[in-house]
């Protein structure tokens, strides 16, 4: 697989359900929203959610966790937009290890341009004037920390244009590089906007280097099928008391089982507008478990009449939104995803132990 972490944001309650599903962290232990960050419903650069940063100290970023391997290279991309420019050079992204070692950062300067730094030197600004105030950019960033010091990569893309090559680079560490950090601005600086983060490696035969601007979209469940093993807590339809509008999953309806083996599935809506391609396919499940004792679960995709599992999750008690699998190829043909496939893909769950 070369995609490893996607996500859009538009799944989530508030910056709080972020933070708390499998895979976030605010680092420091310090809730990101008392440093000016929250998860609004619009705004985003295709105008859905986006993580947003207001006027705040950059002491406690969002942090993606994501274990890097120092010998492989991998690409890290988003959306970005701010209100401003900070009198100062302030951060904006990261790669970092395990004991909170910047392995390398990428910075907001007071000229509009993006600056570097590996864990001995600072580079200077690219072109100048390389963003504007309160407008969306696709930044990608390559990078390979290399297995000893002097060895790393970097290339930095804004828009598609190339904006630094840099090799030679002390990005090795030794402490496992185990995360992916957005940061909040610079005080004085009204705010700024992240969406649409993807994180991919050069591994596999698909979506193993650059993808160019992309848009990540979700479908909801819209009708059961008949595969219905799971209880309803209320009325007849599966579907209705999991499509839960963006930004507003409760907890009072919801379907449940505790028979190993159980299993449900679901119609989806089909994609609005079409696509130029498609990349991948995720299923997100928000799950919780009731009772003390082990039980674990899995979320599938079924296309056609294959079934393409995801990982065995083991849920907490809390309602949390979990990542199940992402599937680069449609199961039933093992080839790219059409349009036609995913309106006719079916989300599933099942008991497994």
């Amino acid at each position: 697989m070369a995609i490893l972490v996607m996500d859009g944001f538009d799944v989530y309650n508030d910056i709080t359900d972020l933070i708390s599903s499998p895979g976030w962290t605010s680092t420091n232990g310090n809730p990101v929203q008392a440093q000016g960050g929250s998860l609004p419903r619009t705004g985003g650069a295709f105008g859905g959610a986006a993580v947003q940063f207001g006027t705040s100290s950059v002491a406690y970023p969002l942090q993606r966790q994501c274990p890097f391997d120092y010998d492989k290279t991998y690409v890290a991309s988003f959306y970005f937009k701010t209100t401003g420019f900070p009198t100062t050079t302030y951060p904006l992204c990261g790669v970092y290890t395990s004991s909170g070692t910047r392995l390398f950062g990428l910075f907001i300067t007071n000229t509009a341009t993006i600056s570097v730094s590996d864990q001995t030197s600072n580079f200077s600004a690219a072109a100048a004037s390389v963003l504007t105030a309160n407008s969306f950019y696709h930044i990608e960033v390559k990078f390979k920390l290399g297995t000893a010091a002097n060895t790393g990569t970097l290339e930095i893309r804004v828009g598609g244009t190339v904006i630094y090559t840099l090799t030679g680079l002390n990005l090795f560490n030794a402490s496992p590089a185990s995360g992916f950090r957005i940061f909040n601005p610079a005080t004085g600086v009204i705010g700024c906007w992240y969406d649409d983060l993807v994180i991919l490696d050069s591994t596999g035969d698909a979506n193993n280097d650059y993808l160019g601007g992309i848009r990540i979209d979700t479908i909801r469940p819209n009708a059961d099928t008949a595969q219905a093993n799971f209880a309803l807590t209320s009325g007849a339809s599966g579907y209705a008391l999991i499509n839960d509008a963006f930004g507003s999953a409760d907890t009072t309806g919801y379907i449940e089982s505790y028979t190993v083996g159980a299993k449900s599935e679901f119609e989806l809506s089909n994609l609005v507008g079409g696509s130029n391609g498609i990349m991948a396919v995720q299923p997100r499940i928000r799950a919780t478990k009731s009772d003390a004792g082990s039980r674990t679960y899995r979320g599938y995709l079924k296309s056609g009449a294959v079934a393409a599992n995801g990982p065995t999750i083991t849920p907490a008690i809390g309602w949390l939104w979990h990542t199940n699998g992402i599937f680069e190829k449609a199961p039933d043909t093992e080839d790219a995803w059409t349009d036609n496939g995913i309106n006719a893909l079916k989300l599933g769950l099942e008991v497994v132990s």
